[in-house]
């Protein structure tokens, strides 16, 4: 037992932590549209993270001073945009 929380909770937390992040991600993006009234464009997204990586802001994973999200380059973040877009206009 790790403070007190039995193993099959953590396991079970464990196997539902993908669920959880997608759902944060969702409502991230939710919050986003509502804010922009529209989707964001890539663009604005990587300009925005440009932005607050110059004010000091580090990639979430890898704690690095540059322009990622999560570990994974910004070209990623690209396809995500563009996916969501695609699953919005269907």
């Amino acid at each position: 037992r790790a403070y007190g929380v039995d193993s099959d909770f953590l396991s079970k937390t464990e196997e539902n932590l993908p669920l959880a992040w997608l759902a944060k991600a969702e409502r991230a993006f939710q919050k986003a549209s509502l804010l922009f009234k529209k989707e964001p464009e890539f663009e604005e997204i990587k300009a925005y993270i440009e932005e607050t990586v110059k004010i000091g802001s580090v990639d979430g994973v890898t704690h690095q001073l540059q322009a990622t999200v999560d570990g994974y380059d910004i070209t990623v973040e690209k396809e995500i945009v563009e996916s969501l877009h695609e699953a919005i206009s269907a």
